[in-house]
């Protein structure tokens, strides 16, 4: 340290050295005190290590074992009191595992008897609806048309059989498979029945009754699958029902030809049109073959036979095609030609079987019937009577109403171009059944049954996008709509068949009684069978429409159709008594006789 110091004084830059000298200096000091701490901790703790060791030495043995004791029973209790918390925590747990396994148990059996009720409800619902279509067959009877197509209708033909070309009743009319359809009740699987022994009238009912079950079921599924389309595929079940139910009632008038010729013709054409509307809202195709070479002339096939029906079925698939084409066009969707054919073949050959119609002499008919009204008053007629119609569930200005209010929304969307397709689709589908039905009432089509049908079926569509809705309130006015709605139309669907029921029970007869009268006639060698009025209505022939005219077309499909199944052997007219006709008056007391 004194050689530091004086080579500080020395040096130049004695301060630097100094204050290096200070700081050695605090670093010896800072050394021996931690040397010094070191030695009295060494020495604690040689002190402790000998004390404990005294303390060691002091104690007695028997004290240790008591200690050692004593240790071991505080750590059994301790052991035994750890084992049972953990039983407890184990007995707990398998206790909440029980709760909650009875908990999912109890969820799980609610909703497998929620699913067991709602498919028993289900089936069931479907033996009634069966019933009943087979029910509407059953009361039904031979009249009208049912004599034409049942007989010698040229419906069963060669294609390449060309004479008398374009006329009403062969097949060249653009309604040739809607022909084949209404000769369906007898034509040919009744005359089977009737080559094993059953009668003409026991064979009528048992075949009318399968084919209407059959048009009924066709319509049903083609018409609910429009509608889960639209509502992106949910809710089948429900559809179902609401559809089936608004077609009966709509659809309520218990005669085969108008069976066949509406509802049967309506349900072909739309479950071809299906695979179309499929593609076009989910981009996904459905193909008759996956060999393009068969897909191409098979979905020609169907186009075929899906076009060539009644107008008012066969025109609403046409007016939902050019839509579609119409939205591709716009958005320059070419890509799909398979999907592009199966669009082009309606479009083409729906307009050529209406040309086909026309220029076979349906045309002119339908011009006939008309000449002594307008458009506008035929128009005006209809919209009344749809109106006042006891089968629209009694609420028809509200739907006029609501059709005319979301015909006006759809109008904005698409002023606005916000429309998605499932809204275009029902924007079309409501204004092709408007114009449909205003169209058709203008030429006073009797059967207008499916544009009301698809203008009800796309507000209820519109109505369904409503039962996923956030708000609660929403959601529980459209279920109790359905709820109650299902109701009301099955209560109504019941009152049309015994309306029905009702209106043909007291003429059940009258075939077998006309039967009877033409046998008659045969036996005693007659030419013609003369009607009264008083056999009108003692035979219940009121609905046979006989008239003074042996000619006439119901007279004359009468008497055919008599030869046709063996119950003469001639043909033997019928008309309805002349006062005037001294002829008629022998003749009639010749069949009294």
């Amino acid at each position: 340290m004194l050689d530091s110091k004086i080579k500080c004084d020395n040096g130049g830059g004695g301060k630097y050295l100094l204050i290096s000298s200070l700081f050695k200096r605090n670093k010896d000091s800072i050394n021996i005190t931690e040397s010094i701490n070191k030695n009295i901790d060494v020495k604690d703790s040689i002190e402790s290590k000998q004390s404990y060791i005294n303390k060691q030495d002091s104690i007695n043995p028997s004290d240790i074992n008591k200690d050692i004791e004593s240790n071991h029973k505080n750590s059994a209790k301790i052991d035994s009191k750890q084992s049972e918390s953990a039983q407890n925590h184990t007995k707990n747990q398998d206790f909440n595992n029980k709760d909650s396994n009875q908990n999912y148990n109890i969820e799980s059996k609610t909703q497998d008897s929620n699913k067991t009720l709602s498919n028993i409800f289900f089936y069931a619902y479907i033996i009634f609806l069966a019933l009943l279509c087979l029910s509407f067959g059953a009361i039904m009877f031979p009249f009208g048309d049912d004599f034409l197509y049942t007989s010698n209708a040229s419906v069963f033909y060669s294609p390449t059989n060309f004479a008398h070309a374009f006329t009403p009743i062969l097949w060249q009319r653009g309604r040739h498979i809607a022909d084949i359809l209404m000769a369906l009740s007898l034509r040919p699987f009744g005359e089977i029945l009737i080559s094993f022994g059953l009668s003409v009238t026991i064979a009528y009912k048992i075949v009318a009754s399968f084919f209407v079950c059959v048009f009924y079921f066709l319509a049903f599924i083609s018409y609910s699958l429009l509608v889960y389309f639209l509502n992106g595929k949910k809710d089948f079940r429900i559809i179902f029902i609401f559809t089936s139910l608004i077609i009966i009632c709509i659809f309520h008038r218990a005669d085969y030809i108008n069976f066949a010729a509406y509802l049967g013709s309506a349900g072909l054409s739309m479950l071809v049109f299906l695979p179309i509307l499929h593609y076009f809202l989910f981009n996904v195709e459905y193909r008759y073959s996956a060999d393009s070479t068969i897909n191409i002339p098979l979905t020609l096939l169907f186009v075929y036979f899906a076009s060539f029906q009644i107008e008012p079925s066969s025109l609403i698939v046409f007016g939902l095609c050019v839509f579609i084409a119409l939205y591709y066009i716009a958005t320059r969707f070419y890509k799909n030609i398979n999907m592009w054919f199966y669009i082009i073949s309606f479009i083409v050959l729906v307009p050529l079987s209406v040309a086909m119609t026309t220029f076979s002499g349906r045309g002119r008919t339908q011009r006939e019937m008309i000449a002594d009204f307008s458009y506008l008053d035929s128009m005006i007629t209809y919209i009344r009577a749809f109106i006042k119609n006891y089968y629209f569930l009694h609420i028809n200005q509200l739907l006029v109403a609501a059709i005319i209010i979301c015909f006006g929304i759809f109008i904005y969307i698409l002023i606005k171009r916000k429309i998605a397709k499932i809204l275009y689709i029902q924007f079309a589908l409501l204004t092709i059944g408007i114009v449909g039905m205003l169209g058709f009432a203008a030429i006073r089509v009797p059967g207008i049954y499916f544009p009301c049908i698809i203008i009800l079926l796309t507000l209820f569509s519109f109505v369904l996008a409503f039962r996923y809705s956030r708000i609660f309130i929403i959601r529980l006015i459209i279920n109790t709509f359905l709820i109650s709605g299902v109701a009301a139309l099955i209560c109504d669907s019941i009152s049309v068949y015994e309306s029905e029921f009702k209106r043909l029970s007291p003429y059940k007869d009258s075939i077998n009684n006309l039967i009877l009268l033409y046998k008659n006639a045969e036996e005693k060698g007659l030419d013609k069978l003369i009607i009264t009025p008083q056999d009108i209505q003692k035979y219940h022939l009121q609905m046979q429409n006989i008239t003074t005219d042996s000619k006439s077309f119901s007279n004359s499909t009468i008497s055919s159709w008599m030869q046709y199944y063996g119950f003469t052997t001639k043909y033997i007219k019928i008309f309805l008594e002349d006062s005037n006709d001294e002829d008629s008056k022998d003749s009639k007391d010749n069949v009294n006789e």
